[in-house]
């Protein structure tokens, strides 16, 4: 079992500013936007004294989701996405779920993952009731895996229904986890912890991540589901060893974008953003898609950057 690091901020405003799209998928879909709210009745949420948050009988996961549409062009900008957009393009779409990190919402989030939406995915990022407040409850880590399956059941339920706004616009066969710092653990937690395996998610994408056990869990052999993992060697917040440990314990394939300069979110930015963005779409294009051809193109590009290395295992030979 690893040792438990505190995981202590999340700066905002995490993005990429350059957007790529892979060799084989052309970004040809605009962008539109559903902010939706799940209340899980099952399971109850704890007060926070400290921020005047009252316990709850409930779980509330306000969700946005984003999900491609048809553009004649390139589609709107982030500023013009709205929270009721434009019908969706025909599907079905793989799905992402992307978990926020500590005192972080889904709109911090929404310009990293656009250029994936625009490639052909749907994207849900739901905000988790008392880590997406100012940093004081962050036990409340150990019920967010169940919070990201929850999220999946009602999207898979609204995507299953005869119409509507999501009306088979999912593929319930390709589901990848992803997310940033907490929500890095949230989603290690979620697809590597004997606690809270959920089988329908295919791939994991944990970007300043570590791995922590959640309560009664252990990450000690954890099942062979494709990992990315893109880290900071300069992280200050989240040390780069937590990325390498989990590289180190893979047991299914698993890939490592380790940044020589970038820190907690400057991974998120400019020239290291362009290659965190890369890695992201590439990886879900092979794992979800079955195009292995831009995560094949990865290394290379990372060498002629010069700004970071590349490392693959446990990947088969083509």
């Amino acid at each position: 079992m690893r040792l438990v690091v505190v995981v202590t901020l999340v700066v905002a405003g995490l993005a990429v500013v350059v957007s790529r799209g892979s060799a084989e998928t052309a970004v040809d879909y605009g962008v539109g936007r559903r902010d939706v709210t799940f209340v899980d009745t099952t399971r109850p949420t704890d007060a926070v004294p400290a921020d005047g948050v009252e316990a709850r009988p409930d779980r509330t996961l306000r969700t946005v989701v984003l999900y491609p549409t048809v553009a004649a062009e390139a589609g709107p900008t982030t500023s013009d996405v709205r929270p009721v957009g434009p019908p969706a393009a025909d599907g079905p779409f793989p799905l992402v779920v992307f978990s926020h990190g500590n005192g972080g919402d889904p709109d911090l989030y929404v310009p990293l993952v656009e250029p994936i939406v625009r490639a052909g995915y749907v994207v849900a990022l739901p905000t988790f009731p008392l880590t997406s407040l100012s940093g004081a409850a962050l036990g409340d880590v150990r019920n967010q895996p169940a919070d990201v399956s929850f999220v999946l059941d009602r999207l898979l339920d609204l995507s299953a229904q005869p119409d509507g706004w999501l009306s088979g616009r999912l593929d319930p066969e390709h589901i990848a986890a992803a997310g940033h710092s907490l929500g890095a653990v949230t989603t290690v937690a979620l697809v590597y912890d004997d606690c809270c395996v959920d089988p329908r998610v295919d791939a994991a994408l944990a970007v300043s991540g570590i791995g922590v056990p959640s309560g009664p869990g252990t990450l000690d052999d954890p099942p062979p589901t494709p990992l990315l993992l893109v880290h900071g060697a300069e992280d200050e917040v989240v040390p780069v060893s937590g990325s390498e440990d989990l590289f180190a314990d893979a047991t299914g394939p698993a890939y490592y974008l380790r940044l020589d300069e970038g820190d907690h979110t400057t991974i998120g930015f400019g020239d290291d953003g362009e290659l965190t963005e890369e890695a992201l779409e590439a990886f879900l294009d092979a794992e979800l898609k079955d195009a292995p051809e831009p995560l094949a193109e990865v290394p290379a590009d990372v060498e002629e950057s010069g700004r970071g290395q590349w490392q693959e295992r446990n990947v088969p030979t083509p």
